[in-house]
């Protein structure tokens, strides 16, 4: 099933073995996931086919090993091979030609959003129901031995055969018509160079003040530690006690209508924020203290604490999973970037986090740009509705406020201001909607009586009925094709047939995850890989030479907006400034 190299022979047998096969499924066992650890090495290296294999020392041979990549004609193919493997093997000095590569991981996850794509999931499903039991063997003999990925020998059979196997497997499901399928979706390719940019920025890094995240987060605690002896002397209760908060603020009276899984009264973030609405005097201050409390207490741990214990010699390498979630957008991990609060919900402490983030080298300065209201846009754009088309052409005119001129059109008063209040319940209805949230979650969002935010949802979608329609329009395609619903780039996303009623959510979402990967690919064809850091959300965050940020800045503004749509989608970059918050 498969052989060891450990000869001069057996290297030679290899090479004539590559020469014979139209593909290659390639593999790496290594001593942990992080690959910038100073003492990270690989230590295996496999190829398979479909019934062979080959392992070999990862540090033993890695001149051959470059050597036969460069030199094979044929693919190169791994399950995340262009995520996780090809920044291991980039850390022993052999990158990965990826011209050759296919990644079947990228291809699951096109071919099946919606279920589980780790390889043993996959192999489970399509190949054999046994596909796992090397990994149980070894998992077993790990425990009993106490090794680690690190230390367990080279030579243990059940490791070799462990990391032989995952090759066989990989290359049966490369075969296979739902991989195949996922391969040929017209997404494909542009996955594939996102995933091969992403990779680049992951290696390269974000650099972080790590003397100000450390100060940071021991100052967000003392405030955390100070509100917590508030609440105690005022209330005589622990910050930290659910079940005693509750019973304080029942007792007066606060109306608490949210439940807890064993039906208790919740005192969760959602809870509270929909109980403050309507709570007044020292209940008020309490909630106001106990929600302070939680956020900041997470922000220290979540963010600052993670910018400091993550980053190497103050270089972040965050994980950028570019196809994590259902409907195709990307998710970053260690740190998470992506549950950054956002600048533009008017979060004051979304600028402190980015604060941290500062340009990679002394005489860099950062650039972002991001799109500009690009769910909205694209629902605009789809459902056609002409008072929503025209909102936009006033606002982007003008250099205006969408939202204002959208609620002018609702109220018919050209009269109306930013500083009107009904223009952010208008602003909660249209991304509610986009993210297919009901009138209650609507008004929670927006603090308000549930009365209040229907009578807001009613006048708007009173004013923009085509946006109403489309959302149906979305549904019965969802229903009409076996729960799935298609993007204009051509990507297929599974919807729940429980919740069609978020069809248009699942296709606006992968429609604006669409755009903006082409996006990066055009950026990158551009010449701008390099200084590319990371992307969050709809923004791209650079760091650029001081002396090129005016060629750079030009780029950005003429490669970054997306154009082809009925209401264009800009995108600005900020000046160069000294770091991430103040791009915003």
């Amino acid at each position: 099933m498969y052989k060891y190299v450990d000869t001069l022979d057996d290297l030679l047998d290899l090479r004539a073995w590559f020469g014979r096969q139209r593909y290659v499924a390639m593999d790496t066992e290594t001593t942990g996931l992080n690959v910038h650890a100073p003492d990270f090495k690989i230590r295996l290296i496999q190829f398979g086919s479909t019934h062979e294999a080959y392992v070999m020392d990862g540090e033993r041979w890695p001149g051959f090993v470059k050597d036969i990549l460069r030199d094979y004609e044929g693919r190169i193919i791994g399950h995340n091979l262009g995520g996780y493997d090809s920044a291991a093997l980039r850390a022993m000095g052999i990158m990965l030609p990826w011209a050759k590569v296919d990644d079947t991981l990228v291809a699951m996850r096109l071919a099946e959003p919606h279920r589980l794509a780790g390889l043993k999931d996959v192999s489970r499903r399509l190949i054999s129901a046994n596909a796992a039991d090397s990994q149980h063997a070894l998992d077993d003999a790990m425990k009993k031995n106490k090794w680690t990925w690190a230390t367990v020998p080279h030579d243990f059979p059940a490791y070799r055969y462990y990391a032989a196997m995952d090759t066989v497997i990989n290359a049966r499901l490369y075969e296979h018509e739902v991989c195949q399928r996922g391969m040929a979706s017209p997404v494909y390719e542009m996955e594939m160079d996102v995933r091969a940019i992403c990779s680049e920025m992951e290696w390269a890094g974000m650099r972080v003040d790590v003397p100000f995240s450390q100060k940071t987060a021991e100052r967000l605690r003392r405030e955390a530690s100070d509100l917590a002896a508030w609440v105690n002397d005022q209330c005589g209760f622990s910050i930290g006690s659910n079940p005693q908060l509750a019973r304080w603020l029942l007792e007066r009276g606060v109306k608490l209508s949210v439940k807890t899984g064993g039906g208790a009264p919740s005192v969760s973030k959602d809870a509270l924020e929909m109980a403050r609405y309507s709570a007044t005097g020292e209940a008020a201050d309490v909630m106001d203290a106990v929600l302070r409390s939680r956020k900041i207490t997470k922000m220290a741990s979540s963010y600052f604490d993670n910018f400091v214990e993550m980053s190497t010699d103050g270089l972040l390498h965050p994980q950028i999973q570019t196809l994590q979630a259902k409907t195709g957008r990307m998710s970053i991990t260690k740190p998470a970037m992506q549950t950054l609060p956002r600048v533009s919900d008017g979060d004051p402490d979304a600028r402190l986090v980015r604060q941290a983030i500062i340009p990679r080298l002394p005489d860099h300065l950062i650039i972002s740009s991001d799109f500009s209201q690009i769910e909205l846009r694209i629902i605009a754009s789809l459902s056609e509705d002409p008072g929503l088309v025209e909102a936009f052409r006033e606002a982007d005119e003008t250099n205006g406020d969408i939202f204002v001129s959208a609620m002018r059109l609702v109220y018919n008063d050209p009269s109306l201001t930013k500083e009107d209040g009904r223009r952010s319940l208008i602003k909660n209805t249209f991304y509610g909607s986009a993210y297919g949230a009901g009138v209650a979650k609507m008004a929670q969002t927006a603090r308000v009586p549930v009365e209040d935010m229907k009578q807001v949802a009613d006048a708007v979608f009173g004013r923009f009925s085509g946006m109403k329609r489309y959302m149906k329009v979305c549904e019965k395609e969802s229903i009409n094709n076996d729960n799935w619903v298609t993007t204009p780039f051509g990507r297929k996303i599974w919807v729940d047939p429980d919740i069609s009623y978020k069809a248009l959510n699942a296709k606006v979402q992968s429609f604006a995850g669409d755009i903006f990967k082409h996006t990066m690919v055009n950026l990158a064809k551009a010449g701008l890989v390099d200084y590319m850091m990371c992307p969050v959300h709809d923004e791209v965050v650079f760091s650029v030479p001081e002396s090129e940020i005016e060629e750079v800045s030009h780029t950005i503004a003429e490669v970054m907006p997306y154009n082809d749509l009925l209401v264009p989608v800009p995108a600005v970059p900020s000046p160069g400034v000294t770091d991430w918050s103040l791009a915003k």
